[in-house]
């Protein structure tokens, strides 16, 4: 419905690879849950996102969608 509307779909509480695949096939724009980050106080999050370290992840992984036939 939201994409009939023309609205961006935000996705919260995304904690496993599979629900970011599920959600991902469902044309999902914008992710945000465990998965990615715990939550951080706001003075931590400058340094989280300045950090290299593969632990942290700040964006969805990139996935690939098949294309259409």
């Amino acid at each position: 419905m939201a994409k009939s509307l023309n609205l961006e779909v935000i996705a919260e509480g995304v904690e496993t690879a599979e629900q970011l695949a599920f959600l991902a096939k469902l044309d999902c724009d914008e992710y945000q849950g465990y998965y990615f980050s715990r939550p951080v106080p706001a003075g931590e999050f400058t340094r989280l996102f300045r950090t290299s370290d593969d632990s942290v992840r700040l964006s969805a992984p990139r996935l690939v969608r098949p294309r259409s036939a």
